[in-house]
């Protein structure tokens, strides 16, 4: 193996990255070095978040992609996602490259972390497509290897969004907090807890069966978890079907009651 690519006859897409991180190399038009290399992927991972493997597996095939650069390229690519999902204009495309780096094995817990809260921020956006792509792309974290923190901070946008008016968010937002494994991280519960039942108690009853189906293994796992008697006994009463209502009407002043108190 080479390690080394010659500037002129590399793809024409690499090519203004290669000659600009070569500038503040050695200048001999050849990237030939690791650092040339780490300048380089993060130039084009800024500019070009989606494609960032593409450098990435050109440099390697060079023998010039060690680990220390492909994390710099991909957090460059994660930090400018981030930063699209702040305008209007480019949060769509933003979101939708978070999403695809969630799960993706280059990508770091750190990057990873770094990803919940402008993704929470999009998932109460006025946008449905917006929030569309910002839930799928939490759902993906909720899949992820995740510490506590990050983890815990995904409970409200996820609440939040069980509430939405779109079906689809309200399902990935009930499959997310499935995913978050609440018996293994007690914590989760006894912090946020109180706040959580009556939202999935409430999801219990949505319209769409996905939503109460994912409402329901969610609530399922709280009650293993360390939380107080009162709350484990108010789930059991939903979930083992004791609380009946004799008009829609009141089932809806019910379900209002819960929502309100978390608002």
């Amino acid at each position: 193996m080479s390690e080394s690519i010659v500037i002129q006859t590399a793809p024409l897409k690499f090519r203004e990255y290669l000659a600009g991180a070569d500038s503040v190399g050695n200048r001999n038009r050849t990237l030939d070095t690791p650092q040339e290399a780490e300048v380089a992927a993060r130039m084009y991972c800024h500019d070009n978040p989606i494609g960032c493997q593409d450098i990435l597996g050109h440099l390697g095939r060079a023998g010039l992609s060690s680990p220390r650069v492909q994390d710099a390229a991909v957090g460059e690519a994660v930090s400018s996602a981030i930063y699209r999902t702040e305008a209007e204009r480019t949060r769509k495309d933003g979101v939708f490259i978070l999403g695809q780096y969630a799960l993706h094995p280059g990508t770091t817990r750190k990057h990873k972390a770094g990803m919940v809260a402008p993704l929470g921020r999009v998932l109460a956006d006025k946008s449905v497509d917006f929030r569309k792509e910002a839930a799928f792309a939490l759902w993906n974290l909720s899949r992820a290897d995740l510490s506590f923190q990050p983890k815990s901070m995904m409970v409200k946008p996820f609440i939040a969004a069980l509430d939405d008016s779109d079906p689809y968010v309200r399902e990935r937002a009930a499959r997310s907090l499935t995913n978050l494994n609440l018996p293994a991280h007690a914590n989760l519960s006894n912090e946020q807890g109180k706040n959580m039942a009556p939202s999935l108690i409430a999801a219990l009853y949505d319209e769409n069966p996905a939503v109460a189906k994912y409402a329901r293994y969610a609530l399922w796992q709280m009650v293993e978890t360390d939380i107080s008697p009162k709350i484990k006994e108010r789930i059991n009463d939903h979930l083992e079907g004791r609380i009946q209502f004799q008009t829609p009407e009141t089932k809806a002043k019910y379900l209002r009651m819960l929502k309100n108190r978390i608002k």
